[in-house]
């Protein structure tokens, strides 16, 4: 083991890929007779997420740190379906902004270790 430096910076860095989707539902979950969902659309995307992260040595084996970061994303193009059940008025309308994923994130991590 080395020095008992107290604190430490550090620099995470994710890049990968996801995938989000959203169904539509009616009726109550518990009235199976009556209930009903459907896919509306699911969609894939690129991330890539730089943080800047602080941590606190507790004690030699513990490590307390703040997080930050901000999560970029391709487009998410998450629309209506054309027709369900015989509704046609939001066929092809988006669910939410192309940019829903992208956003600062904050957080607090404690790891058990050596270090």
């Amino acid at each position: 083991m080395g020095a008992f430096n107290p604190v430490h910076l550090s620099f995470p860095v994710l890049i990968g890929a996801g995938g989000v989707g959203y169904i539509r539902h009616w009726g109550e979950r518990d009235d199976f007779d009556n209930n009903w969902e459907v896919d509306e659309d699911s969609y894939a995307f690129f991330v890539f997420e730089p943080g800047v992260e602080i941590e606190f040595n507790v004690i030699e084996w513990m490590r307390f740190a703040l997080v930050g970061s901000y999560r970029f994303t391709s487009d998410v193009k998450l629309n209506y379906k054309n027709s369900v059940f015989g509704e046609t008025a939001y066929g092809g309308t988006p669910i939410a902004s192309t940019d829903l994923m992208r956003s600062y994130n904050v957080g607090v991590v404690v790891k058990f270790g050596l270090f």
